[in-house]
């Protein structure tokens, strides 16, 4: 007891300095843990991105894009993250670029009439009158059909007013399915009714050549198609009227 007393009183202040150091040594590395910096999070985004190119006025195939997560400070102004059902290209992409929206139409709400044209086919302007149309209620994306006044097979050709020097005419089909694609320059909304109307059609380039033709010969009666209505048998056109 005597030694423990005698090593106490010569090795007390050293005890209590090793003590001190360990005591500051753990203060210190917890302070340091306190103000380790916090990892900073960057915002992503999933974004579409061309992996093959796709010409201009074309549907995207899916195997021509894919998605991928970009920081948002890398993706470009309005880019697009929707769905691409049912979207065309204005213009044609290259590879390796994100799809923004200036790059994109969809033929049923795009307010261009171009756009609004299936592959292959011309806008038409086909005017009515009230008495000639479903006055009032044709409006854009229906369909029509075209009645016109010809003469029976073998008769003479009908004029202009629809008359004909050697026989009566007779009412036909000329052209159906027709999509309305605008009304007096609406590419939406109702029309009013008591004027008239200017239809701009979706037509072949075939189909116009026939009424432009069939325009100077005959008059036309516009009907409105039900919606997914069976279309019948027209009469070539040639039948009708003799080409110039």
């Amino acid at each position: 007891m005597t030694q423990v007393g005698s090593w106490w009183k010569v090795s007390r202040w050293l005890v209590i300095g090793i003590l001190l150091v360990v005591v500051g040594v753990y203060a210190g590395l917890r302070f340091l843990a306190s103000t380790k910096a916090v990892p900073v999070t960057t915002n992503t985004a999933t974004v579409w991105v061309v992996t093959q190119p796709v010409p201009a006025d074309a549907p995207i195939p899916p195997s021509s894009v894919q998605t991928e997560t970009w920081p948002v400070k890398l993706l470009p102004l309005n880019a697009y993250q929707g769905s691409l059902a049912g979207l065309y290209t204005t213009e044609a992409l290259p590879q390796g670029v994100p799809l923004v929206t200036t790059d994109l139409f969809s033929p049923a709400t795009s307010d261009l009439i171009p756009n609004r044209l299936p592959k292959g086919d011309v806008a038409f302007n086909f005017s009515t009158s009230p008495s000639t149309a479903v006055d009032g209620v044709i409006a854009p994306g229906d369909r029509i059909a075209l009645l016109a006044l010809v003469p029976p097979a073998g008769k003479a050709g009908s004029t202009a007013s629809g008359t004909s020097s050697t026989a009566s005419n007779q009412s036909v089909v000329f052209m159906q399915g027709l999509n309305v694609l605008a009304v007096n320059g609406a590419l939406s909304g109702a029309v009013t009714p008591g004027g008239g109307e200017q239809l701009i059609l979706a037509v072949t380039p075939a189909q116009a050549e026939a009424l432009v033709y069939a325009e100077a010969h005959t008059t036309f009666t516009v009907v409105l198609e039900a919606p997914h209505q069976k279309l019948g048998t027209v009469a070539p056109y040639g039948t009708q009227w003799p080409k110039p």
